[in-house]
């Protein structure tokens, strides 16, 4: 999915009513016109933050062709994420060239992960990839299993910021949704 498809996707959602629901997921699809590749967008927000926050924070999960992705999109003041690295060339991806930021994961009650890199697709979009340690679909399967999501990351301000999403219901959403297949 395109950069510029991804973004423009996030904003519609965020500041538009969405066709379907799933408790607090918000289930979005387009189609675009050049290709007649649907592209689907289930997003819940932050806590702290509402579905109708043009400036907040969500977490995202886009299906297109049975591929799926988890972003963190970070549209509020105080909250857009640090630059901390660069995928570099010696990693195989279409990644190479991309900033990158720090986050630590914590699923329930769990520990917290280790710092791990996820990619800044644009200064207000921090998405998962395979240098996680698991796929996508690993990490939304994990998402389905629990009912809080936390993400702590070092904002451009330079303060930590955690992002703190309630994601039961996933699974409901998930099944809404039929080009996005997890499991």
């Amino acid at each position: 999915m395109s950069k510029t498809k991804l973004v423009t996707l996030l904003l519609a959602l965020m500041t538009s009513p969405a066709f379907g629901q799933a408790q607090h997921w918000t289930i979005k699809s387009e189609t675009a016109p050049m290709t007649d590749q649907k592209l689907t967008l289930i997003m819940t927000p932050a806590e702290g933050f509402t579905k109708e926050d043009a400036e907040g924070v969500a977490l995202a999960i886009t299906c297109t062709n049975n591929k799926v992705e988890v972003a963190v999109f970070a549209n509020a003041p105080n909250y857009m994420p640090a630059v901390t690295g660069r995928i570099d060339e010696g990693v195989i991806s279409h990644w190479v060239g991309y900033s990158t930021t720090n986050v630590h994961m914590r699923f329930d009650s769990n520990k917290a992960t280790g710092a791990y890199e996820w990619v800044l697709v644009e200064p207000r979009i921090m998405q998962a990839w395979q240098g996680i340690g698991m796929s996508s679909k690993g990490l939304v399967k994990k998402l389905m299993a629990v009912n809080r999501f936390m993400v702590q990351y070092t904002a451009s301000t330079g303060a930590t910021q955690v992002a703190t999403f309630y994601v039961s219901g996933l699974e409901e959403a998930i099944r809404q949704v039929s080009d996005c297949k997890v499991k």
